[in-house]
């Protein structure tokens, strides 16, 4: 009798023990899960902090380059009213271009304006054709 009595004294304990240490584990466990959550949420709160810092950065920024392009807006308008064509010239240059133009499709000759002055500042287009 003594052996039963002890036996389920040691059983109760053990099934104790074991109750308490599951308790435990549940506890610790739901604590790492809190303290886990804990660091993610900081870690959320840091890069939403960066990201209004990048944000007001970028906000100032645009801000000062829509100043600057009001300004070149405003410089850019005043030389378009400064400079202006005659309609003579205007006439000119239209028949210039035009004449320009025709040559180039009549004789098959290009002009090279942006050559220097002791090069050539045309070819013919067949002969060029003929050698490249």
């Amino acid at each position: 009798m003594t052996v039963d009595t002890n036996e389920q004294w040691y059983s109760g304990v053990i099934k104790d023990l074991d109750a308490f240490c599951k308790l435990v584990d549940d506890k610790v466990e739901k604590e790492q899960q809190r303290l886990k959550a804990c660091k993610k949420q900081n870690e959320l709160e840091y890069k939403v902090l960066q990201e209004k810092k990048l944000n007001n950065d970028f906000t100032q920024r645009q801000a000062e380059l829509n100043r600057h392009c009001t300004e070149l807006d405003r410089i850019c308008s005043t030389f378009e009213s400064r400079l202006t064509i005659a309609d003579n010239d205007k006439h000119r240059l239209e028949n210039a271009k035009e004449t320009y133009q025709l040559a180039k499709e009549l004789t098959g000759i290009r002009l090279d304006f942006s050559a220097p002055s002791n090069i050539a500042k045309g070819c013919i287009l067949f002969i060029y054709m003929l050698f490249h």
